[in-house]
């Protein structure tokens, strides 16, 4: 019985090693996914993401802008290895288009409460990655 307990623990340990960490998109890529990862979004819905995800305030002040886009994260991860090339200064550039939804502050809901205005595109867009390969700061879009 002692032999089929240890057999069983190893048996464990060696799978949880094998499959490594559960959710790697959860864990360096979080505050870029919350702040820049929305799939489902659309410009309608800025006013209602911008606070849900506590992007809207900054102090006082309601944020300018903020850009979403619209695809799986480990779409926008791909971009630091074969699915994008170099840019300036370190950074990566997307070798496709993505779905893309900037919010903008209503000029008259630019104090709290915060109201925003989206437009979709369609773009390149140009981040920065980690050692790792995540990525880690949005840049812009080509």
């Amino acid at each position: 019985m002692k032999i089929s307990i240890f057999a069983g623990v190893l048996l464990l340990s060696a799978a949880l090693m094998f499959l490594g960490p559960e959710n790697t998109d959860a864990q360096p890529n979080a505050q870029f996914a919350n702040q820049h990862i929305n799939e489902d979004m659309i410009p309608a819905h800025c006013t209602r993401a911008m606070n849900a995800r506590g992007l809207a305030v900054n102090g006082n002040v309601c944020k300018a802008a903020n850009t979403f886009i619209g695809d799986p994260l480990v779409m926008v991860r791909a971009i630091c290895g074969n699915a994008g090339v170099p840019h300036n200064g370190g950074l990566r550039a997307s070798n496709v288009p993505f779905h893309i939804i900037v919010c903008k502050v209503n000029p008259q809901g630019a104090v709290p409460p915060c109201q925003y205005v989206g437009e979709a595109l369609n773009s390149r867009i140009i981040i920065r990655c980690d050692a790792a390969g995540n990525p880690i700061q949005f840049h812009g879009l080509l």
